[in-house]
């Protein structure tokens, strides 16, 4: 893995410090946390890590598909070979779900000149996910950064591929946002871990103001499997896994009462700032395209419309 900017993570933590940060934060965390709790694409893709970025490598080798040049593009070889090389999983299981995602219509085949070559290609149904993660930035940068606009401007198809691939090629080059934060890994490395997280962050009101302390919540790990899907036993070990980390503390007696301790708490919120800064950065600095200005932009057209109005020549 490539070392992460010390740019990149001043201007995060510097984001941290920013009187809007929470309400960034709550934002992205409430639209994550919908997409994991009422999805089941959300909760089939993006339930471990490895799944998750097997979905996205997909996404990321489409958006480079050239249908003549069989070098290009999403095939099985290709996706077992690269998540084999960056220990993401291991072929067998790479196929596996390459399958599966076939099979429950988030890919589907394409046509390639040479019929040697079979290319997939991404659903709407895998697009739309994506579509909403990146809403989930978008609208948190609209609330943080100065000149607004990204949600305006990610919803651009043209931007969006530029967006894409500028993310593949950070990750084929190996800089991977999510295995800087071990602590959010923790979690995010088990099956349904990560929402299990947001369950326990969501219910310490964590997403409603800002946590000068370490909240306390009484859980019921009987009602969370029923929401989650995910087994008693399973959870439990997270939590316990989670506290010999020092991550939080656990108290099952009589009842579960978890303390997130804000060594978590201050993970999570880097975690969430530096998503933020890397797609700032991305829009801001790295885009081949003119940036959108709200004011100067809406002005213009504004003008436009009122010398439409009035007769006069638009230029």
């Amino acid at each position: 893995m490539k070392r992460i900017s010390e740019e990149l993570l001043s201007r995060a933590r510097a984001l941290m410090l920013h009187p809007n940060f929470y309400r960034s934060r709550t934002i992205y965390s409430e639209i994550i946390y919908k997409m994991h709790s009422g999805s089941n694409v959300a909760r089939f893709l993006v339930n471990e890590t490895a799944r998750s970025l097997i979905a996205n490598i997909c996404i990321y080798l489409d958006s480079y598909l050239d249908i003549d040049d069989v070098r290009s593009g999403l095939t099985i070889r290709k996706m077992q070979n690269i998540c084999a090389e960056r220990r993401v999983a291991s072929r067998g299981r790479v196929f596996a779900f390459v399958k599966m995602l076939e099979l429950s219509g988030y890919l589907e085949s394409c046509s390639a000149a040479d019929k040697r070559y079979r290319f997939l290609r991404p659903t709407q149904k895998l697009r739309g996910y994506r579509a909403e993660l990146m809403g989930a930035i978008y609208a948190a940068l609209d609330q943080i950064m100065p000149r607004g606009g990204y949600v305006r401007l990610g919803s651009d198809p043209a931007v969006d591929l530029q967006v894409m691939r500028i993310a593949a090629d950070d990750y084929f080059n190996g800089i991977l946002l999510l295995e800087w934060h071990q602590d959010i890994l923790m979690f995010a490395d088990r099956d349904g871990g990560y929402q299990f997280l947001l369950e326990l962050l969501r219910e310490a009101n964590f997403f409603d103001e800002p946590h000068a302390f370490c909240p306390q919540i009484d859980v019921s790990l009987f009602n969370l499997s029923l929401r989650l899907g995910l087994s008693r036993s399973h959870m439990r070990k997270i939590l316990n896994d989670a506290a010999r980390a020092g991550l939080l503390c656990v108290d099952n007696k009589p009842k579960y009462k978890i303390t997130l301790n804000a060594r978590l708490l201050e993970a999570f919120d880097e975690h969430v700032a530096l998503l933020i800064a890397y797609y700032a950065d991305i829009i801001d600095n790295r885009l081949g395209v003119p940036r959108f200005d709200p004011v100067r932009d809406v002005t213009a057209s504004e003008a436009k419309q009122t010398r439409a109005v009035k007769g006069d020549p638009v230029g």
